[in-house]
């Protein structure tokens, strides 16, 4: 049973369950704060109290993932008549044995939206995804640095490829139009 307040939802609970007995069930009180929610922007360790610091939108309540029997992970889901719904729609925040992020990120109505990071077990940033309405957004890669060099004999320019960064392939400069006109290499 859903119980509303003026400005937070609660998911009913047993009393002599208290919030413990919600934690336990994967049930607990919905947040009532609003704004970004600061889990999701920063890296770093999980709060010990994420029932409490994870901002659910109104009408939602958290919901905790479990393996082999440890929380490894807590998100928002709609509600409805009997309790969640299993669309998830809000904070999203899956976390390593050591309690360092492992992602975070947004979900609207069941799709995944906005930005998403993604963490090493060391607490470093590995990667950030945008979503919309589910779908990854294309994100354009930034031009290859390019160089003119003249030509040996011909003077016409040919473009060189700057050395590759990490991640990426070098592309080969294109090789001279004959091997009798290119300049002897430089000792």
């Amino acid at each position: 049973m859903q119980i509303r307040g003026m400005a937070c939802s609660w998911i009913a609970v047993p009393a002599r369950l208290g919030l413990l007995g919600a934690a336990l069930l994967g049930l607990a009180p919905v947040g009532c704060a609003t704004g970004p929610d600061p889990i999701l922007s920063t890296g770093g360790k999980v709060p010990p109290d994420i029932d409490r610091s994870l901002r659910c939108p109104r009408g939602t309540g958290i919901v905790f993932g479990r393996i082999a029997g440890v929380q490894t992970s807590a998100w928002c889901e709609r509600l409805g008549p009997a309790g969640p719904s299993g669309v998830k729609h809000g904070p999203f925040v899956e976390w390593y044995d050591s309690l360092q992020k492992k992602n975070v990120g947004l979900y609207e109505e069941g799709l995944r939206q906005g930005p998403w990071r993604f963490y090493l077990p060391s607490g470093q940033l590995e990667s950030e995804v945008i979503y919309e309405h589910g779908n990854v957004v294309p994100q354009t890669p930034a031009p290859a640095a390019t160089t003119t060099a003249p030509a040996a004999t011909t003077g016409a320019v040919t473009p060189t490829t700057a050395p590759a960064t990490s991640g990426q392939t070098a592309v080969p400069s294109p090789a001279p139009a004959s091997a009798a006109t290119a300049a002897p290499a430089a000792k």
